[in-house]
């Protein structure tokens, strides 16, 4: 598992303290190099493009920081290489969007942590107080319970 803590701040580098809202962070792997088929006629041409999104999501930030945690998927190119988290948060009065160039993609770990216990998930039908073999009202919902 990673996890990735940061801030908001404004063009100057200060810490925005006041922020409360939503960030949605990508988390790219390293840049792949494509070469052009030079289909026109001309030459062919290499270029960097970043498409292996290793995760996307949302997290809250509040008083300007913010958290986020995601497993590494498993497909990835395991060489070493710099990949790129983009960035974009708003709030009910503000849209804004940032980038991190520098964290580092790549390697595997040698042990490994062996998980053979599953989630601890509670269902029930409209109530927590919902019992096996209970009756439910004409349009019953599914819910789980957090705790």
């Amino acid at each position: 598992m990673i996890t990735i803590t940061g801030h908001i701040e404004d063009p100057f580098g200060n810490p925005l303290n006041t922020f409360n809202g939503i960030v949605s962070p990508i988390v790219y792997d390293k840049p792949t190099k494509i070469r052009t088929l030079a289909n026109d006629g001309g030459e062919s041409m290499t270029f960097n493009i970043r498409n292996d999104i290793l995760f996307s999501g949302k997290t809250m930030a509040k008083n300007g920081r913010f958290r986020f945690t995601f497993i590494v998927p498993r497909d990835i190119n395991y060489s070493f290489g710099l990949g790129k988290i983009s960035y974009y948060a708003n709030d009910d009065k503000a849209d804004m969007n940032g980038s991190f160039n520098d964290i580092i993609v790549g390697g595997f770990i040698k042990s490994l942590t062996v998980d053979n216990e599953g989630p601890d998930i509670k269902l029930f039908m409209n109530d927590t107080l919902f019992r096996d073999g209970g009756i439910t009202d004409s349009n019953p919902r599914l819910s789980r319970n957090n705790k």
